[in-house]
């Protein structure tokens, strides 16, 4: 079974489905970061909203030699590999 896009799914939606999905994006990136924060204050946290798949993103993401990058499901599902 194939993903739909999320372009795909778009062209079905309201107009401003697009607007709304990637604010509520943004409201659960700021408290996942601030519980984040609040646990560990010495640690940076970076937070970045993608369009592309989770295991793209995270690749696209991971710089530099002895950066980390934490990631969790929450019960969601999983992560994929290319």
């Amino acid at each position: 079974m194939r993903r739909a896009s999320l372009d795909h799914l778009l062209r079905f939606a309201p107009a401003d489905a697009e607007d709304r999905l990637r604010e509520a994006g943004r409201v659960c990136l700021a408290e996942a970061r601030d519980a984040v924060h609040e646990r560990h204050p010495a640690l940076t946290v970076a937070r970045q909203l993608s369009r592309k798949g989770p295991v793209a993103a995270l690749l696209e993401n991971a710089r530099a030699p002895g950066d980390s990058i934490v990631a969790g499901s929450r019960g969601l599902g999983g992560f994929g590999s290319r």
